[in-house]
C-alpha cells in the first residue's frame, strides 16, 4: 500500500505496464514531453518510445544514471536527463514542451525538495509552473494520493501536497489557467493498476469486474450481492470518491481529444463498424504489458482494441490477432461456428504505435457465468 517494497521498485525498473495510463493523454509522435521522477526508468522509456522527445528530471542522480543506461541499452536516443534542486522551478522554457507527466505529485516533491520546506500551497504553484511551460495547447497528465481515500479513512496522515481532494484539484488547475479537468481512479491502486474509471463523468469507463476471476466459492455470493446492489452504477459511483489514487488530465485550451480517443475513432474510420464503438466504454491494463481499450457501450456494437506496451506483449497480441483471422476465414469451419468468435477488424501502426483491433461478443458474461449454481 505504501509503494515501498522491493516488488515495486522493480516494476518501476522494467514493468511498461506502469505507464499503463499514458493513452488517456494526447500522445503524439511528434510530442514533446517532460517526465517528472522520481522513476526507475520503466514509465520514461515506455513513453520515449511513444512521442519525440522526451526530457526526465528528478533529484536523484543514481536514478537519472540508471535510466540514462537503460535507454542506451534499448536503443533510444530521444531523451535527455536532468537533476533539479528546487521542484516548483523547472529549468524548461515558457510553452517548450507538448506534454508533462508527473506521476506522483508527493513523491515529485520528496524526490527533488526533502531537505526543503515547502509551502502549503506547493501544488497549486507547481500547476502553475506546469502551465508556464507546456504550450498553448499542452496536456498535463498528474497523479496524486486522494485526501479522502482509503489511507485516510485508515487513519494515515497527510503533510502538505501529499493528497489531495477531487475539488481541490479541479480549482487549482482552473487557476492555473487549465481549461479543462478530467479526472481518472486507477483501479484499486495508482502504483498497481488493472483499470482506470472515469470519477468526473458518469457515461464512459465504469468500473467492471469481468476481469477478474470470480469462480470461486467465496466470490461467487460475494459477485451476485455487487451485481444486484449496484444495478445501473448506482454503488460504484458513490464509492469512486474513496479509491486511494487520484489521477488528473489537465488540458490548455480543453479541446484535445486523449490518444485512446483517436484510435477508436481512426479504427471505426477504416473498418466497417457501428458508429458507437468509437466512444471509449472502458480502459484496462493488463499485467503482461498490453493496454486494452472497449469502445461501445453493447456489446452487439462494440470493438476491443490491444495497444501492447513492450515487444513480448506486442507478438502475444499478434499471435492472438492472426488467430482470430485464420478462424475468420477458414471455410471448414460452418459459418454458426465462426460466428462465436470475435471477428478481426483492423491492425496496424497509429501514431508509430502498434495496434490489433477486433470485434466484441455478446453473450453471457463471466461474472454471471462463473456465479451460477451450476
Amino acid at each position: 500500500l505504501a509503494r515501498e517494497t522491493w516488488e515495486d521498485t522493480l516494476q518501476d525498473l522494467v514493468d511498461p505496464a506502469c505507464a499503463g495510463w499514458k493513452f488517456l493523454i494526447d500522445l503524439r509522435r511528434t510530442s514533446r514531453l517532460c517526465f517528472l521522477g522520481p522513476s526507475w526508468g520503466a514509465a520514461p522509456l515506455s513513453l520515449a518510445q511513444s512521442c519525440a522527445h522526451v526530457v526526465v528530471l528528478d533529484g536523484s542522480a543514481e536514478r537519472l544514471v540508471l535510466a540514462r543506461q537503460q535507454a542506451l541499452g534499448a536503443g533510444l536516443d530521444n531523451m535527455t536527463f536532468a537533476r533539479v534542486r528546487d521542484p516548483l522551478h523547472l529549468p524548461l522554457e515558457s510553452g517548450s514542451v507538448d506534454l508533462v507527466v508527473v506521476p506522483g505529485l508527493a513523491e515529485w516533491f520528496e524526490a527533488v525538495g526533502k531537505n526543503q520546506p515547502l509551502p502549503p500551497a506547493c501544488g497549486a504553484d507547481l500547476l502553475g509552473e506546469l502551465r508556464r511551460v507546456v504550450t498553448p495547447n499542452g496536456q498535463v497528465y498528474l497523479g496524486t494520493d486522494n485526501r479522502y481515500g482509503l489511507s485516510r479513512i485508515l487513519g494515515a496522515r497527510h503533510g502538505a501536497c501529499q493528497s489531495v481532494s477531487a475539488r481541490t484539484l479541479r480549482r487549482a488547475a482552473s487557476d492555473a489557467g487549465f481549461q479543462g479537468c478530467e479526472l481518472f481512479a486507477p483501479f484499486p491502486f495508482r502504483h498497481k493498476f488493472h483499470q482506470i474509471v472515469d470519477v468526473g463523468g458518469t457515461g464512459r469507463m465504469n468500473f467492471c469486474a469481468d476481469p477478474y476471476r470470480t469462480r470461486g466459492r467465496v466470490l461467487r455470493p460475494l459477485v451476485k450481492i455487487w451485481d444486484r446492489w449496484n444495478q445501473n452504477g448506482d454503488v460504484e459511483r458513490r464509492l469512486y470518491p474513496f479509491l486511494p489514487g487520484l489521477s488528473a488530465v489537465l488540458s490548455a485550451d480543453g479541446s484535445s481529444l486523449s490518444f485512446a480517443e483517436r484510435l477508436l475513432r481512426h479504427v471505426s474510420d477504416v473498418a466497417d463498424v457501428p458508429a458507437p464503438a468509437r466512444q471509449l466504454s472502458r480502459y484496462y491494463v493488463r499485467a503482461k504489458g498490453a493496454v486494452v481499450l472497449a469502445g461501445g457501450e453493447s456489446a452487439a456494437s462494440g470493438m476491443i482494441v490491444r495497444v501492447p506496451l513492450a515487444e513480448s506483449a506486442e507478438a502475444s497480441c499478434s499471435r492472438q490477432h492472426s488467430t482470430i483471422e485464420m478462424l475468420a476465414r477458414d471455410e471448414r469451419i460452418p459459418v454458426t461456428v465462426r460466428r462465436l468468435f470475435p471477428a478481426p477488424l483492423a491492425h496496424g501502426h497509429f501514431e508509430g504505435q502498434r495496434f490489433f483491433a477486433e470485434t466484441t461478443l455478446s453473450g453471457e458474461v463471466g461474472r454471471l457465468y462463473y456465479s451460477r449454481p451450476e
